[in-house]
């Protein structure tokens, strides 16, 4: 997703936009593939592929922000 920071811009926005039904239903049915996927690809288990996403939504959120732009600790702590 880095690769292309315009899809991850629409994936967040469709984040923040799932009060509607219709698009938390897209977003939960994306998540469901990626899981899934992710679980047939590694073999990972449950807790490595929670880390696995969450570490991912951790990056897709301080590429959204371009958190790699700043000099701040903040950032720098979270970029690692």
């Amino acid at each position: 997703l880095i690769a292309d920071r315009d899809l991850l811009m629409v994936l967040l926005h469709a984040t923040c936009a799932s009060s509607e039904p219709a698009i938390r239903e897209a977003v939960r049915a994306c998540y469901a593939k990626q899981v899934e996927y992710v679980r047939a690809a590694s073999g990972a288990s449950d807790e490595q592929i929670r880390r696995f996403f969450g570490d991912g939504l951790l990056a897709n959120v301080l590429v959204g922000i371009d958190a790699a732009a700043l000099d701040a600790r903040w950032a720098r702590t979270l970029l690692g």
